[in-house]
């Protein structure tokens, strides 16, 4: 919302009064709205000038208010622009009812630092010089040589030159201005005032606007970088996964072809019965004292079903050797004509392709 002089006049009209709500609340109304400072201050220097005493003694509890406050947040706004009136403002309190007031102010910014001191010693000169020479006649002259010595002829006769300009004009003007005023101009003029507080309440909200959409662009750019980050993530996690499965399926593939030696193996044994040189299988006589009769005599249908069960289960080697995981009891055989060892250790048929 746009701030104009008019309402902080009509803030000052309304609220402002000596008590300590009243001074309080205006106080943290002007700094709630500091990026108004200049044109609440101006409101505030006009206030002072046409109020009458106690108004004005209320606009100085305000001032210090405002400047003890700013203060206290770390700011410097309002005392800057306060600092180029208080000439004036101090210039006008010391010399009527508000001088004790004036100087109670001067003491306490003086303790507290409210203003550097180029400003209170401004203030402090003002103090002295409208004060009685028979009460501080020493700090009167220093006053008047500090003024004296900080005097600008040049400055002084250029104030000069524009006091007479503005003389001369006001005097050559026409006496009767005031009943000359064309009232259809002064309504256009009143309703073009209205038109322009409507014109900047709309370009406030447009910036208000601009601002929060600048506000809301800058968190989308925010959550896109987190979500990139996430995506850079994922894409080393599933890169590993990748390598992971590559090295998986290579496993798989050389038990797969370990597997096919494995059962080519086993179709050569099951043509055992069709070659001629094997027609004179090795006598049991001639097989290790070690395994007995029964162990040996194991039919080769079963033989080859245990070796084709072992192979599913247990991982073949490049050796084409089977871990076949059966009861704990120890089988030793051997098959000489087809060249396949077959023994039992530690509970696990092993089975070898002999040389």
């Amino acid at each position: 919302m746009v701030i104009l002089e008019d309402d902080v006049l009509d803030q000052f009209l309304n609220n402002l009064s000596t008590s300590q709500d009243s001074i309080t609340g205006l106080s943290k109304w002007c700094l709630e709205r500091s990026s108004y400072h200049s044109v609440i201050i101006r409101a505030w220097h006009s206030f002072f000038y046409s109020a009458t005493s106690n108004k004005r003694l209320a606009c100085l509890f305000l001032l210090n208010d405002i400047c003890q406050r700013e203060r206290a947040r770390n700011q410097t706004v309002f005392r800057e622009e306060f600092a180029t009136h208080l000439h004036g403002v101090f210039m006008n309190a010391c010399t009527g009812e508000l001088r004790s007031q004036a100087v109670r102010l001067l003491k306490l910014w003086e303790e507290r630092k409210i203003f550097n001191n180029n400003v209170l010693d401004v203030i402090r000169d003002i103090v002295v010089a409208t004060g009685s020479k028979s009460n501080n006649v020493e700090n009167y002259n220093e006053a008047c040589l500090r003024v004296t010595r900080n005097f600008d002829i040049k400055h002084f006769v250029d104030q000069l030159e524009t006091f007479k300009k503005w003389e001369d004009y006001f005097l050559k003007s026409d006496s009767s201005l005031v009943t000359n005023i064309d009232l259809k101009h002064f309504i256009n003029l009143m309703k073009d005032r209205e038109r322009s507080k409507t014109h900047i309440a709309k370009a406030m909200e447009l910036r208000d606007s601009f601002y929060k959409y600048m506000a809301d662009w800058k968190t989308h750019l925010i959550n896109m970088n987190k979500l990139l980050c996430r995506a850079q993530v994922a894409k080393v996690f599933y890169g590993r996964q990748n390598e992971e499965v590559e090295i998986v399926s290579q496993s798989y593939k050389v038990y797969e072809n370990n597997l096919e030696s494995v059962v080519q193996a086993m179709k050569d044994m099951q043509s055992i019965g069709n070659c001629s040189r094997y027609q004179n299988p090795l006598p049991i006589s001639a097989a290790p004292s070690n395994i007995s009769q029964s162990e040996f005599s194991i039919p080769l249908a079963r033989q080859l079903e245990m070796i084709i069960s072992a192979a599913k289960r247990g991982k073949v080697d490049e050796s084409r050797t089977a871990e076949i995981d059966l009861d704990d009891e120890i089988y030793l055989f051997f098959l000489q004509d087809v060249e396949i060892t077959v023994r039992q250790n530690n509970g696990f048929f092993v089975f070898s392709r002999g040389n």
